[in-house]
């Protein structure tokens, strides 16, 4: 929802004029392949480092522990999803033959052995598949009706709840990575956007807008833990997704959040295994969460800066017309 909302805002308020969709997805792809492939880089770097002293390849051992899996067709399909990330989200879906160790389709792609998503080399980076493919259709979005985006909604809620009382559609891989059932979520998003840009022009006081902000941060916080029904849930962020944003969209702290979010999600688990293969966890005696948590931020610090003059390019970029 989060993002819907932040892309409807950015093409409504930011992207004008002739050829803005194409500005619009260069500047999407400068944002995530840029520092996608730093950490990709030094990964890489980092694994064959290890290899060259040790033996051991690190995360990508899995392409030494698994010999007979690894076609020439597999190596180049692996590849060209680690560096191009679409398609990164299929792996979730597949998992190797006992017979032939060539690919199928899974229902549970957990009990693949070995399992195909550990060929990713940056794991989490398969969410940023889906949002790619968003990327690739917001900008035709944004200018639908609410009708049409609600009933696109509501058909995917539906289609949500059937694949939920099936049994073989009733899993992780395809209630929670399966693009079609995604989408409203994104679409959500936008109608907030459109819901922010009425209120925005409405004095609202601050400590109700403040309420209902700390209440979606608060669900947020205890959803998990309380197991709160998921549908009550996604009402209270949304309800509270328009208030933070008026809230906090003249905050220079809010903003530097943002920078940080990106760099921070894309590294975090590079950060981890370094620290971990480097015994920092054992030298430094520092709670591993928290030590993990230090150092990520400090990276991603320093990829903000790294790559600064590439996101003043963007920002140039944005606002042609």
């Amino acid at each position: 929802m989060i993002s819907g909302f932040y892309v409807a805002l950015i093409l409504r308020e930011k992207y004008v004029g002739s050829g803005y969709y194409w500005r619009f997805i260069g500047n999407r792809a400068l944002k995530i392949f840029p520092m996608y492939w730093a950490v990709l880089g030094l990964l890489v770097i980092y694994c064959s480092r290890a290899y060259l002293r040790s033996g051991n390849f690190g995360p990508m051992n899995i392409y030494l522990e698994f010999p007979e899996v690894i076609s020439a067709k597999f190596l180049v399909l692996s590849a060209l999803s680690n560096i191009l990330i679409f398609g990164q989200d299929v792996a979730m879906f597949l998992g190797f033959n006992e017979a032939s160790n060539g690919l199928e389709f899974t229902a549970n792609f957990a009990a693949s052995s070995p399992p195909v998503f550990r060929f990713l080399l940056i794991p989490q980076a398969w969410t940023l598949a889906l949002e790619l493919m968003f990327y690739l259709i917001a900008p035709f979005l944004v200018n639908r009706s609410n009708l049409l985006l609600l009933a696109i909604v509501a058909l995917g809620a539906c289609l949500r709840f059937w694949f939920a009382q099936h049994n073989y559609f009733n899993s992780d891989q395809w209630l929670y990575r399966f693009f079609p059932l995604e989408l409203p979520f994104f679409l959500v998003g936008i109608l907030l956007y459109r819901i922010y840009s009425k209120l925005k022009s409405i004095e609202i006081h601050r400590v109700l807008l403040l309420c209902t902000g700390m209440m979606g941060l608060v669900a947020a916080a205890l959803q998990i833990p309380l197991e709160m029904n998921k549908w009550i849930f996604y009402l209270i962020v949304a309800i509270a997704i328009p208030c933070l944003f008026i809230l906090s969209k003249k905050s220079a702290l809010d903003r530097w959040i943002g920078d940080l979010s990106y760099p921070i999600y894309i590294s975090h688990l590079f950060v981890m295994w370094v620290l971990s293969a480097s015994d920092m966890f054992q030298k430094t005696g520092i709670d591993r969460g928290t030590l993990t948590a230090i150092c990520t931020v400090c990276f991603a610090v320093a990829l903000v800066h790294l790559f600064r003059p590439i996101e003043s390019f963007r920002q140039r970029r944005a606002v042609r017309v």
